[in-house]
């Protein structure tokens, strides 16, 4: 028996790597009704902010097309509150209305917050009433755009004549902050005046890399001139310098932010059964505890992969690839509790295909497969580098696009 209505309508909030595609699989069913709410009509490719930084242009989906062809409703608005209980969300854009819906499906992933480091907030609080912005964010494209036009104050670039260092600080050094310090240092050539700092607290970097790879980056990493400061946090940043815990000073004259703590949208508290940990805690089907045909995917849930595939439970890392897969084993997972399929609900066990960092158009790194889960499987995994890693994760793309573009033109 169906727990919904002869035509249900279902609501996917977020067009992002993980709603989008729910979304446009949902749609395949010509009784169920879907509508996709979001703030923009296009989807940021985030994953390739960095070619923006790069090129100068824009990586995003137009999706509207794709959505016509499926007559999926479009909302151009935020959510400003849900009614789990009277299974109604309100949403203000252009105007504010009220939905009602059968089933929920929330993708709007998490806010940014920047790092707490003394002082940091007052200099962004300034740079916002300045032509002269010199901290960035690196979330979106506006970001990288806007750290595109500081380089060009700055003169970052090779040919430039400079009478005194220009440093810029990429703080975390993780896959954002790697792959932001490899484009600079490509933007810059061999002006030996133009120098990227990499700050992190952590004491070593790509952690999930077998030991030699991770030594054959580090050597990459001095080949570009890339200088890393690593194993203490930042704690006090002023106009000129940045203070790390272990007293270590380091000039600055731009800063981009690949760091900080996430936070879910206020309307979350309006699931006031279950507490926001990391995510809001689902099911083997992404169900949310408590709410019946109320699901969470991409980066608002916190899913616990089956102790069957490691040896002690652990989260579904939030990241792209898996995103994309949860969206769409949810719309298949909706189908069934629709009653149009008849398979049993098998947990969802992601395909982890790989992890590709570009350090410039011409290196970086990638490592093969899943995830090590023992000591031996990390040092024998393969990888590989050089210019491969940034035409596979253009391929990556590619074959995302591809895969919304079946989905949207797919019938049954």
């Amino acid at each position: 028996m169906s727990p919904f209505n002869q035509n249900p309508h279902v609501i996917v909030v977020g067009a992002g790597y993980a709603g989008l595609p729910c979304a446009l699989k949902l749609s395949h069913h010509k009784n169920l009704r879907v509508t996709l709410i979001n703030p923009d009509a296009r989807q940021e490719l985030t994953c390739d902010l960095y070619r923006t930084l790069r090129k100068g242009k824009t990586y995003a989906h137009a999706f509207l097309p794709q959505l016509k062809n499926r007559q999926i409703r479009f909302v151009e608005g935020r959510v400003f509150n849900v009614l789990p209980s009277e299974k109604k969300i309100e949403v203000r854009g252009l105007q504010s209305q009220v939905i009602s819906y059968d089933a929920l499906v929330l993708a709007s992933g998490l806010r940014n917050i920047p790092p707490k480091i003394e002082g940091l907030e007052e200099l962004m609080v300034e740079d916002n009433e300045s032509l002269t912005k010199r901290v960035f964010q690196f979330k979106k494209n506006s970001h990288a755009q806007s750290l595109r036009t500081a380089l060009s104050r700055i003169e970052w670039k090779e040919e430039a004549k400079h009478n005194r260092d220009i440093f810029i600080v990429v703080l975390g050094a993780g896959s954002t902050g790697l792959e932001v310090a490899g484009e600079l240092a490509q933007l810059r050539g061999k002006n030996k005046r133009c120098r990227v700092v990499l700050v992190d607290e952590k004491n070593e970097i790509l952690r999930d890399f077998s030991p030699f790879s991770r030594k054959l980056f580090t050597r990459s990493l001095r080949k570009t001139r890339i200088e890393t400061v690593l194993g203490s946090p930042a704690r006090s940043l002023t106009h000129d310098e940045l203070h790390l815990e272990n007293g270590q000073v380091i000039p600055w004259d731009l800063m981009v932010l690949c760091t900080g703590s996430k936070r879910p949208p206020s309307w979350i508290d309006s699931f006031d059964k279950i507490k926001f940990d990391n995510g809001l805690p689902v099911s083997n089907d992404f169900e949310l505890d408590h709410y019946p045909n109320h699901f969470a995917i991409g980066d608002l849930a916190r899913y616990t992969l089956e102790s069957t595939q490691f040896k002690n439970p652990r989260l579904l890392p939030k990241r792209a690839q898996f995103s994309e897969q949860a969206g769409y084993y949810l719309a298949d997972n909706i189908f069934r509790l629709m009653g149009i399929s008849t398979e049993t609900t098998k947990p969802f066990r992601p395909q982890d295909l790989g992890y590709l960092i570009s350090l410039g158009p011409h290196d970086g790194i990638g490592r093969i497969g899943s995830q090590p889960k023992t000591r031996f499987e990390r040092l024998a995994m393969p990888f590989i580098r050089g210019t491969t890693v940034d035409k596979l994760k253009k391929a990556v793309r590619i074959k995302y696009l591809l895969n919304l573009r079946k989905n949207a033109f797919k019938f049954f």
